[in-house]
């Protein structure tokens, strides 16, 4: 092994001042980049899902299945470009999910919702709320 230094470390030495400036450069524009980044993690996304929160009181969840889930959920299924219909029922409410093919008008599709809400609502118990939202 010979004493002299390498050709890299005789580089480093004598342009030591330049390096540190480049470092220094690059922290900077790294600091720079990272606060305008965008700081959302995950994309704006529109799941093609409504949700129709349906309650009634303290009404058992049997009664409550036959008197009002069930129609509902048979209402939203003559839907256009409806996949799928799945509910919950609990002790005086439900949860019914409504899910639609991806590149689904979710406006529209909405619309349809409470349009067939609307169109039952006097086939529902007295004290019966209904509340639609789109998911995303």
């Amino acid at each position: 092994m010979s004493a002299a230094p390498s050709r890299l470390g005789r580089f480093t030495t004598r342009h030591a001042l330049a390096i540190t400036f480049i470092a220094a450069v690059l922290c900077l524009a790294g600091v720079f980049a990272a606060l305008r980044m965008p700081s959302s993690v995950f994309p704006v996304t529109a799941f093609p899902r409504i949700v129709v929160g349906v309650s009634n009181g303290i009404m058992p969840p049997d009664q409550m299945m036959a008197t009002i889930t069930r129609p509902i959920e048979e209402s939203l299924k003559s839907i256009p470009e409806e996949r799928s219909v799945l509910s919950t029922t609990t002790r005086g409410s439900a949860i019914i999910n409504v899910e639609f093919p991806w590149g689904t008008d979710m406006h529209r599709a909405e619309l349809y919702v409470l349009g067939r809400i609307a169109e039952i609502r006097s086939e529902l118990p007295t004290g019966t709320t209904t509340d639609v939202r789109r998911v995303g």
